[in-house]
């Protein structure tokens, strides 16, 4: 489901196995799911086990320093300020996020971004780079409005599937239960488009052709 997670997720299995059998015995399987495995790229101890086991927007240990507090050693990231003054040509060198966990199950392959072959292995693993590499930052589009698509003078382009082209639900989605206080027929779950059958959504693919001037 693609419902807001402003808070930091469980960051380890037990802590997320548990939080999945409370939503389970609550109901509402897989919540939370989808923002969970986004903000955990690059803490999972395997790639593809809920996230990723690279990735992710640590700091890069290279850029900390080393200093003495209560008498022992404690490594302090860069602060904002120095970090400004790092040139383009560092950063191209020796990137500021650090992209590799260095785990038991480490996924190494990334590393080649440091090397003089890096832009090409980048174009060669963009799309891969971008699904399982770099987590989002934003709340899920599918739950909340994009500016973009509304521009002042021009039709508001964002619409709420749920509240406005459901027709009658089925009775094993459960009655709707987000956002709080939706008038909604029933709880509307990520993919129904296609998973729920044409009579409940013909009014979203309706819309669709309308926006899409697909007559």
């Amino acid at each position: 489901m693609l419902r807001d997670y402003s808070s930091d997720p469980p960051n380890n299995l037990l802590g997320i196995a548990v939080g999945q059998l409370v939503s389970l015995w609550s109901g509402d399987t897989g919540l939370y799911t989808w923002a969970w495995q986004e903000k955990l790229k690059g803490l999972m101890p395997a790639n593809g086990l809920l996230s990723s086991d690279h990735g992710g927007w640590q700091f890069n240990e290279a850029y900390e320093t080393n200093v003495i507090i209560g008498g022992l050693p404690y490594w302090e990231p860069m602060s904002p300020a120095a970090a400004a003054e790092l040139t383009t040509t560092q950063l191209q060198t020796n990137a500021f996020f650090d992209f590799a966990s260095g785990g038991l199950f480490s996924f190494n392959n990334d590393l080649a971004l440091e090397t003089s072959g890096g832009s090409s292995y980048a174009q060669a693993n963009r799309n891969r780079i971008l699904s399982d590499a770099i987590p989002c930052v934003t709340l899920p589009v599918g739950a909340n409005p994009v500016n973009r698509l509304a521009p002042i003078g021009q039709p508001n382009r964002n619409f709420d599937m749920q509240l406005s082209y459901e027709n009658g639900w089925p009775a094993d989605r459960g009655a709707a239960s987000y956002p709080s206080g939706t008038a909604a027929a029933g709880e509307w779950h990520h993919s129904d488009n296609r998973a729920v059958a044409y009579t409940f959504t013909y009014k979203l693919f309706n819309q669709l052709v309308a926006l899409g001037n697909l007559q």
